[in-house]
């Protein structure tokens, strides 16, 4: 399988909103959290490309906006959705989510007990 475009490719406000979600690794988990200090799944993604200056819904299952691409044109900052979880595609095969603490670990599309909405691309 051809690996997903690296690091240093993509859009400055993903490449943003990547630098964003990881300032936070190894925040704990909170459910509902949105802020520093405790974060839930789409809290992290929804707060991480606030900061790149990109308003995206707050639920995971609202954040399927944009376009949905592939596992071949993922770029830093695409987001990686299921029914009930959101991560954050960081470059290099790996990605950003709020487990308990933020942390990042390699991309999958199996989620226990979810349905895998796919990669997805914001434009607010």
């Amino acid at each position: 399988m051809p690996r997903p475009a690296p690091a240093s490719e993509g859009s400055s406000i993903g490449a943003a909103a990547v630098e964003a979600a990881k300032s936070q690794l190894g925040t704990p988990y909170v459910w509902g959290g949105a802020a520093p200090g405790g974060f839930d799944c789409s809290g992290l993604t929804s707060w991480a490309y606030q900061q790149a200056g990109l308003d995206i819904p707050r639920v995971a299952a609202d954040q399927t906006v944009g376009r949905q691409v592939s596992y071949e044109e993922l770029q830093p900052g695409d987001l990686v959705l299921w029914s009930g979880h959101a991560a954050m595609y960081a470059g290099d095969g790996m990605m950003i989510e709020a487990g308990d603490p933020v942390q990042m670990n390699p991309v999958r599309t199996e989620n226990i007990g979810m349905t895998f909405h796919g990669f997805w691309r914001p434009t607010g």
